[in-house]
Parts: structure tokens; sequence; C-alpha cells
């Protein structure tokens, strides 16, 4: 006989223990939810909703933020060495936001 090991249980607690961390993450979302919202209550659609929120934010982790990065890696630049932007290849800094109509869109929703 060749040399038998033992099934040790580390990796099936190590996935318990990330299914429990994934777990706690949504409970914390939709507890934020509830707690910064006079209208939201702690039922099942909040809880799908943190669901979905980390299922598009591993695509966005792992599809589209390395995306972008290659694309920025490839994008023609001048003889000068200055890279050129078309106008739907920007992308929004803090600076490029709208401060105002932030401000005014939080003040009506919070008026409602």
């Amino acid at each position: 006989h060749p040399i038998d090991f033992r099934t040790a249980i580390g990796f099936k607690v190590a996935i318990c223990g990330g299914a429990l961390a994934l777990a706690s993450c949504i409970c914390l979302r939709v507890t934020y939810n509830v707690d910064n919202s006079s209208e939201a209550r702690a039922c099942h659609r909040e809880y799908m909703d943190a669901v979905w929120f980390h299922v598009e934010m591993l695509f966005r982790m792992f599809f589209c933020w390395p995306c972008a990065a290659m694309c920025r890696c490839c994008r023609s630049t001048k003889d000068d060495g200055a890279t050129t932007y078309s106008p739907l290849q920007q992308d929004k800094e803090l600076k490029d936001l709208d401060f105002e109509q932030l401000r005014k869109d939080s003040q009506a929703s919070s008026t409602k």
C-alpha cells in the first residue's frame, strides 16, 4: 500500500470561515441600510440587495477593474508621451463630482 494520509478538516473549516465572514458582511450591510434609512426595514428584500451588492463587487473586482487597468496600459500615447483620452474613456475622480448637486439631492431625499 502507498502511504495514506488522513483527511484534514482544515480546508472545510476555512470554507466555513469564509462563508461566515460573507454572512457577517451581508448582515452588516443590511443593518447599515436599515439604521440610515427611515423607510427601510430588515426584510428579505434588504438581504437580497446585500447579496447582489457582494456579487456585483466580486464581478467588478475580478473582471471590470483588471480590464480597465489593462485598457489604461494599452491606450495610445502621443509623441511626447502624454496619454490621449477620449471623453468616453475618462475616469471620474473626486474632483469631478458636483458637491452642490449632491447636497441638494440629499436634502430633497431627507425632507420626503
